[in-house]
């Protein structure tokens, strides 16, 4: 009776369940390689969490990071991108410095958009009405400053960084999808985002900063 040598010292109960437990044999495997391998997924979940921490503190120290909650954009500020660092938005590249911060670089803009005496949607709108830039649009944040920025890629995206454009020297390409952007202070900045896309944003920026300052109504 499947497979079972009849011994003789063995009773029928004995045979009867000693049957039930082979014939529920390659279930009670699967049982056990399902717990084996949900255990190993929750490690490996568990190590990939501290792994990203750990990358984040390594980020920080490898680069001085400095967290600044009350970070303002000025003259110095050379570039933002998304912070990988857990709970934080915002990685600020300035002159003086890197900052996190929890903003996200669009509040950042907003906040300084609005101490020049002008509203983030206002600069966008104003660009587009002119020069019908709608997407990836640059902004003058403010003229008295010569603080102008514009984005890589649509803001929405993750892999969008904010590029100051008096701070930029020249940029090269790494690949056709990356780029190095080399700051007038010695600075760089690998960005995900072909050579020509930035360049035709630089060409945008400064048509845009061109128009601004001869307009009188700007002025």
């Amino acid at each position: 009776m499947n497979g079972i040598t009849k011994n003789p010292r063995m009773s029928s109960r004995g045979r009867l369940i000693l049957g039930s437990l082979l014939a529920w044999k390659p279930t009670l495997h699967l049982v056990y390689r399902f717990t084996c391998e949900r255990e190993t997924l929750r490690k490996v979940i568990s190590d990939n969490s501290s792994n990203i921490r750990a990358e984040g503190i390594l980020r920080m120290r490898e680069y001085n990071t400095e967290i600044m909650e009350d970070y303002e954009i000025s003259k110095t500020t050379k570039a933002i991108e998304l912070a990988k660092e857990i709970g934080y938005s915002s990685r600020i590249y300035d002159r003086n410095g890197i900052y996190l911060s929890s903003k996200t670089p669009v509040e950042l803009i907003r906040i300084a958009c609005l101490e020049a005496g002008m509203t983030y949607e206002g600069r966008r709108k104003a660009v587009i009405y002119h020069l019908r830039y709608e997407q990836q649009t640059p902004i003058i944040v403010s003229n008295w400053d010569s603080i102008s920025v514009f984005p890589t890629e649509s803001p929405e995206r993750l892999d969008c960084c904010w590029i100051f454009y008096q701070h930029v020297k020249e940029m090269t390409a790494l690949s056709k999808s990356s780029s190095k952007i080399l700051f007038l202070d010695g600075f760089e900045l690998v960005v995900p985002v072909s050579l020509g896309r930035l360049q035709k944003q630089m060409e945008r920026m400064g048509r845009w900063i061109s128009h601004y300052s001869n307009n009188p109504v700007y002025c």
